[in-house]
């Protein structure tokens, strides 16, 4: 992979990621001067231009004076032209809290995230299979909301069967849209899923189901781990 360069110009912004072809020409331009503070993605310590060993520096024709720092920074307004224009905007949208080891992590942890919704979706629908059937099972990740449903409309004299149908499709078409705004990393599936699985965590703890209330806590900190990530991905664009 190429090596990429971020730079302080003589406007106080930062520019990048810059190719090394790009600055090797703007240094033939006098545009970076040996003053000049660059990082290198691989060593991300500001430095001099003039410490980079990579770089080199073209050799000043006789009788001409050298470039200092102050005839180099007199260019920065036409620079800033040019550079503004191309790089800038990519520029202002690098977090610089978000190198790119980060933003790589939070992928990673986004992916992690959304796969709660699968389990916690599939499980659901399978206890709704088996609220329907009589059974007694009850899987601990699943959503309590389903289990407080039939429990309720099981106690009704008619319609019970037709309610539960309709409010365990509500639950589960909630799950699934969250489920497919989650695969695009979107923060508010992840926010939302941590409001209301937490919420869902409590149907647990009034029905007495300790062991899906312990999963719960655990997806509820999944969840947000996922809405922290998809949050610093958002900034970084």
């Amino acid at each position: 992979m190429a090596q990429n360069y971020h730079m302080i110009g003589g406007d106080g912004q930062t520019y990048g990621p810059i190719a090394k072809a790009t600055l090797q020409e703007w240094i033939e331009e006098g545009r970076v001067c040996p003053t000049t503070k660059i990082r290198s993605d691989a060593d991300r310590e500001w430095r001099q231009a003039s410490e980079l060993s990579e770089l080199t520096w073209p050799t000043p024709d006789p009788g001409s004076p050298s470039p200092t720092a102050t005839a180099a920074s007199a260019t920065w307004e036409q620079q800033a032209d040019v550079v503004g224009s191309k790089s800038k905007t990519r520029a202002s949208s690098s977090d610089p809290e978000a190198p790119e080891s980060q933003i790589a992590q939070a992928t990673s942890t986004i992916r992690e995230s959304a796969t709660w919704f699968y389990w916690i979706g599939g499980l659901t629908l399978f206890n709704v299979i088996l609220h329907f059937t009589g059974s007694d099972v009850h899987f601990a990740i699943a959503s309590s909301a389903t289990t407080v449903i039939h429990l309720w409309t099981n106690q009704l004299e008619s319609g019970g069967g037709i309610l539960a149908f309709g409010l365990d499709g509500l639950v589960l078409g909630t799950i699934a849209l969250l489920t497919w705004l989650a695969r695009y990393g979107v923060p508010q599936a992840f926010l939302a899923a941590t409001v209301l699985y937490a919420l869902d965590g409590l149907l647990a703890l009034y029905l007495n189901h300790w062991l899906s209330l312990v999963f719960h806590g655990y997806v509820v900190w999944q969840f947000y781990r996922g809405y922290q990530a998809a949050s610093l991905i958002q900034r970084a664009k």
